[in-house]
């Protein structure tokens, strides 16, 4: 095979020659190698690369036969695209569209769309389909003289948007392909902290061999191979039902529509998606949300510590802070992010307070001292009022109350306060909705937002009381019963 790819590179060094390889069903005999499935596979591909020197890779495997599909496909294309990235080649997928053989069956239309998505996912450069045109295969994309089949139509615009989201990855590198749900041979679960989450998160679903399989697929692309995703693929695996799935990011989300090329923004973290049978969608962070990290991993309170757990809890995928007739919180609790201090930093996050009653809030930049109590800064929540979105100093010299909700207050060297209006008070969504708390603090100069709109600034050159860094804690305040949560809680360090 190097020999005659030798050869027709001396013919026609224009156009790369290409050959195109066995499936994972291949016989150890057919592959010329030892071993199981994957050790057997693994070693084929290897041994091409190095003895013919490709300019791609290229495979077949046909997943339809009549009365099931074949276990392997997702084995197989997760194999073909770590051999791939490891020889620094594009691959090109050859799927299915036609029967040739009683024992196959036609592709329907949602199984082309399930193809065309599912090797975008996996990071295919190229696509192809067996068989265009040929006697004893039907429908193809052809018949026998040369008219359009249904399969025609249906490939025209999936042919299209494969092109268009391919042109928008492929300067990307693909950091991961995960699957949600159902997990069958060759698939990687879904990690905790991954930079695009499904919330609800899919179900676990038990893989059963033959079956279609079911569930959600992501495969996440970023600047870097082994970087932060900033755009995924979304596909629905089930071809057969359509699927809404919320999906949420680390920043807003934008999604691509390949029929006008253009990315539409969501200006949210959140995103629904109702995607057809076997149908996907490119999504991605939006520019401005880069480098924030997730400190919370929507299911455990890893990382989190309070000196009383008994008060936090994970509800709705959210940090949740409870306290009850039962168990009364009679002086404040904080719970602290235990990944070192904040100095100059960004954060996002979502919160909202039971029925919109109680008071709670965000230390940054504080301490903790031996009896629980936060002193520092304190970006608060209330559902209203001056305190509603306000800059607090808790427990030091000066007065708690240093910034009212629509004010900007300056502190001079000598501790002198001057405080003027600076814009409308903010005040939290209806019960029950999300408000979005966004603190961005850099040196001497703090500005809290709530729900996109500027609630405090603040410019402390008091040299006394400063503080340049110190915990990140949330809090739940003593008195009567209340609840309040947290979720998508984001961190940018600016240094």
């Amino acid at each position: 095979m190097a020999r005659l790819i030798d050869y027709l590179r001396e013919k026609d060094r224009v156009h790369p020659a290409y050959i195109n390889l066995f499936p994972t069903g291949a016989t150890n005999e057919q592959l010329g190698t030892k071993g199981d499935t994957v050790s057997a596979y693994k070693e084929y591909l290897s041994r091409f690369h190095k003895t013919v020197h490709p300019a791609l890779l290229s495979y077949d495997h046909y997943q339809f036969a009549v009365d099931h599909d074949s276990d392997d496909y997702f084995l197989n294309i997760s194999l073909m695209r770590r051999a791939a990235q490891d020889a620094g080649l594009p691959f090109l997928n050859i799927v299915q569209a036609c029967t040739w053989s009683p024992t196959m069956r036609a592709p329907t239309e949602a199984e082309m769309r399930y193809l065309v998505y599912t090797t975008l996912a996996y990071e295919a450069q190229g696509i192809s389909y067996y068989i265009y045109s040929h006697p004893g295969h039907t429908p193809g994309i052809a018949d026998e003289d040369g008219k359009p089949t249904a399969v025609y139509d249906w490939l025209k615009p999936l042919n299209r948007d494969f092109l268009k989201i391919a042109e928008e990855v492929q300067p990307l590198h693909s950091v991961g392909v995960y699957h949600a749900g159902m997990m069958p041979p060759g698939a990687q679960p879904l990690p905790k902290g991954a930079t695009f989450l499904f919330d609800p998160r899919f179900p676990d679903v038990d893989f059963q061999p033959g079956k279609r399989v079911q569930g959600a697929l992501l495969g996440m692309f970023g600047p870097t191979e082994n970087g932060t995703a900033t755009h995924a693929i979304v596909v629905n695996l089930d071809y057969e039902k359509e699927q809404v799935m919320n999906l949420k990011g680390m920043g807003a989300l934008d999604r691509f529509d390949p029929a006008t090329c253009e990315w539409n923004p969501t200006f949210d973290s959140q995103l629904k998606l109702h995607l057809p049978p076997g149908g996907g969608a490119l999504v991605r962070c939006c520019g401005e949300d880069g480098g924030f990290t997730r400190i919370f991993d929507g299911e455990t309170l890893k990382g989190w510590k309070a000196p009383d757990m008994s008060y936090w809890s994970v509800q709705d995928g959210a940090i949740t802070a409870e306290s009850t007739e039962a168990n009364p919180c009679k002086s404040n609790q904080f719970i602290v992010w235990q990944g070192g201090d904040v100095a100059d930093f960004e954060l996002k996050a979502k919160f909202r307070l039971a029925n919109n009653q109680g008071n709670s809030g965000i230390q940054f930049r504080s301490r903790i001292d031996e009896n629980g109590i936060s002193i520092g800064y304190q970006a608060d929540i209330l559902p209203g009022g001056e305190w509603c979105g306000a800059l607090a100093d808790e427990n030091t010299s000066r007065v708690p109350l240093m910034v009212p909700n629509g004010h900007k207050t300056v502190v001079d060297a000598n501790g002198k306060r001057t405080c003027t209006r600076a814009g409308e008070p903010v005040s939290l969504r209806k019960s029950g909705d999300w408000n979005d708390y966004h603190i961005v603090a850099r040196g001497h100069h703090v500005i809290l937002k709530i729900n996109g709109q500027v609630s405090a600034e603040f410019i402390d050159d008091d040299a006394r009381e400063f503080d340049a860094s110190g915990i990140l804690g949330l809090q739940l305040r003593s008195g009567p019963p209340m609840k309040v949560q947290f979720r998508e809680v984001l961190l940018k360090q600016l240094r």
